[in-house]
């Protein structure tokens, strides 16, 4: 079967699955389970709203006329098909760029593109030894930023762009010579401590219940160390706390207690071996105390503004804030998820962070698309074309000859492209 093959049998299967399995699934929060999972949501995801665990989520979509592993095959031919349609289609976009702008430097692409470096330099190919890269300053030459100058300049960005985004700072800052995000985050800790010494308006935290104080990730420590163990490295600790569902995630414990893996981990497998001589037996007492770990995460279910949330990320991570940078950022924290934020406020991400004065995007960091310029395209298309005709890779060419959003933009942007398609006939027919 050639590949091509492959990828058509693909989006026949999950658009038969989003087409028939109300029909074909007699209960609708299970067909919706199926429907969301074959959409591209986790086993988590898909159960977001229920009180169904990620594994009941597998059974039921294994009972279902499909079984879990095809729609997770399919769905990975889908998604790299459609990855290599939008790299395409930005490499296409860049040798534009590279024929109109021959000797100016690639960190004019990266601006324009908002593509990293190295992707550029691939997506040129021969055609970079037509572009100079950046001009770093040498170690002898770089500025070094006092706390006091970069304070003042954080208080300069606000006055004159009225923004305190760690990557409106840097939009702002390095053109004028000054120092990049980097700079200040890791002068104070993060961008919300320096935004905060600034004396600056700002969110600088969420007022929220921790479940777990300091001991109570040392004691998690101890009792991982407490069972022998071929290996303590981190991704054992992530497959045992995952088990669990209760205890403090390897992420979080090294965030918060700001040691090492294996400083944690000496310091925890001395406790587990009862070689605790060295310490202060008040402290032993309390990391060793037993826990009731369902307990201590379920006392900090308080709910949380998303909003808030949302403000505070976009501090830390910059204007430019997609689900997945959120959920890397969260999980650091022991924050809700993107998809919690989602259920618990009734509206899509884009809605969500924008409300808030950020901007979302795809892979690459793409600026917020509306939705009338997401899918101006396929309207037009529609409307010159009879409904036969509306399929993903016609579609797609015609996009690219056309300079619209590729057919992989518009389907994710929609849910499916069968969601897409009805959205425009269904307007068109209006």
């Amino acid at each position: 079967m050639t590949h091509e093959m492959m990828v058509q049998e693909a989006f026949t299967l999950i658009e038969e699955i989003i087409n028939t399995a109300h029909q074909k699934i007699e209960n609708q929060r299970n067909a919706e389970i199926v429907v969301a999972y074959a959409n591209g949501a986790s086993l988590e995801e898909a159960v977001v709203g229920t009180d169904l665990t990620r594994e009941r989520g597998r059974q039921i979509i294994n009972k279902s006329p499909w079984s879990a592993p095809e729609i997770k095959s399919a769905r990975k031919i889908i998604d790299e098909y459609e990855s290599k349609l939008e790299w395409e289609e930005k490499r296409r976009k860049v040798i534009a760029w590279s024929h109109e702008n021959s000797g100016r430097p690639i960190a004019e692409a990266v601006d324009k593109f908002r593509i990293s470096q190295t992707e550029i330099s691939k997506m040129l190919g021969d055609r970079k030894s037509l572009h100079p890269a950046n001009i770093r300053k040498s170690k002898e030459n770089r500025t070094r930023w006092s706390d006091e100058e970069i304070l003042s300049l954080i208080r300069k960005c606000k006055e004159e762009t009225g923004k305190i985004s760690a990557q409106a700072f840097q939009d702002w800052s390095v053109p004028r010579g000054g120092p990049t995000k980097q700079t200040p985050t890791i002068r104070f800790g993060t961008w919300a401590n320096a935004v905060k010494a600034a004396g600056v308006e700002g969110t600088y935290a969420v007022q929220r219940k921790r479940a777990f104080n300091d001991d109570d990730m040392y004691a998690a420590l101890v009792e991982f160390c407490s069972e022998p163990r071929a290996s303590y490295a981190v991704h054992e600790y992530e497959e045992w706390s995952s088990n669990l569902r209760t205890v403090p995630s390897a992420a979080l414990l090294r965030n918060r207690l700001r040691k090492s893996w294996p400083e944690l981990i000496e310091v925890a497998l001395k406790i587990a071996n009862k070689n605790y001589s060295e310490f202060d037996p008040k402290w032993i007492a309390a990391i060793t105390a037993p826990r009731d770990w369902l307990r201590l995460r379920s006392d900090a279910k308080t709910e949380i503004e998303p909003g808030k949330l949302i403000r505070l990320a976009l501090q830390d991570v910059g204007e430019y804030l997609t689900a997945a940078s959120f959920d890397i950022w969260a999980k650091e924290r022991d924050f809700p998820t993107s998809a919690r934020l989602m259920v618990h406020a009734g509206k899509g991400w884009s809605e969500l962070v924008t409300a808030e004065g950020g901007r979302v995007g795809s892979r690459g960091r793409r600026g917020y698309i509306s939705e009338e310029e997401a899918f101006s395209g396929l309207r037009k298309y529609a409307s010159e074309h009879e409904p036969s005709e509306i399929k993903f890779e016609k579609y797609n060419k015609w996009a690219q000859e056309n300079n619209y959003l590729s057919a992989g933009y518009v389907a994710r942007r929609a849910g499916s492209w069968l969601r897409a398609v009805q959205i425009v006939t269904a307007e068109n027919a209006e």
